[in-house]
């Protein structure tokens, strides 16, 4: 029956107790434990490296009269006509692994000047970065990239003459900025970074134009 359990031995009881007893001890000694070991783990130089989740950043550049591909294949080598980027930044990440793959968000400003009208960009989109990389135990090189949306209030002079040619607009665009970061393995919290700064309407999904490119040089504080 249901009720039977509360005629069960006294000795039976005493049993129950002192098991949770014992158990409660033990569970105890292992929360006591547990930072001792994260201490050892510390001293001994196993310890991980320190969770950055956050970033802000600064960068300026130039914009070239090419396309994207001409960027990433010689950088160096190209028509840098005139017109310029400075902006900023923010980066959220939500999933770290200081040795691996991080995956977040980023929103960004910037203002366009130079030969062509002074506009402001801003934009935003997820970011993925990847920590693993490190030169000589010294340096750490870190690839990443930037996905999302773009929108201008002006038009570079390129800009101007692809909308021309295709007959889109040039305004709201996709966003993509690819980049290296280098930073000193004892200071991960500063580094200095080159990135590509392309807008595109990405194979006429949203427009049938490559919009804007500029190679960027840029300081990023992560905390």
């Amino acid at each position: 029956m249901a009720f039977c359990n509360s005629a069960r031995p006294a000795s039976l009881v005493s049993r129950s107790g002192r098991s949770v007893l014992v158990a409660l001890v033990l569970a105890s000694a292992v929360a006591v434990a547990q930072p001792a070991i994260g201490e050892e783990r510390s001293g001994s130089g196993l310890a991980s490296e320190p969770v950055l989740d956050e970033a802000f950043f600064g960068f300026g550049g130039a914009y070239i009269a090419g396309y994207f591909n001409d960027l990433y294949r010689h950088p160096f080598d190209n028509d840098y006509y005139g017109d310029v980027i400075a902006g900023f930044g923010y980066q959220k990440f939500f999933a770290v692994d200081p040795d691996g793959l991080s995956y977040g968000v980023e929103i960004g400003a910037g203002a366009r000047f130079g030969v062509s009208a002074p506009s402001a960009e801003v934009w935003t989109g997820g970011v993925v970065r990847y920590d693993g990389v490190e030169l000589f135990e010294k340096l750490r090189v870190t690839p990443a990239v930037t996905v999302g949306f773009s929108y201008v209030t002006g038009k570079t002079q390129t800009e101007v003459a692809r909308e021309a040619g295709s007959g889109d607009s040039a305004t709201f665009l996709f966003y993509l900025a690819p980049e290296i970061g280098v930073s000193l393995v004892e200071h991960p919290d500063w580094e200095m970074f080159a990135r590509i700064q392309h807008r595109s309407g990405l194979y006429g999904t949203l427009a049938n134009i490559d919009g804007a490119n500029a190679l960027t040089f840029g300081v990023r504080h992560r905390f």
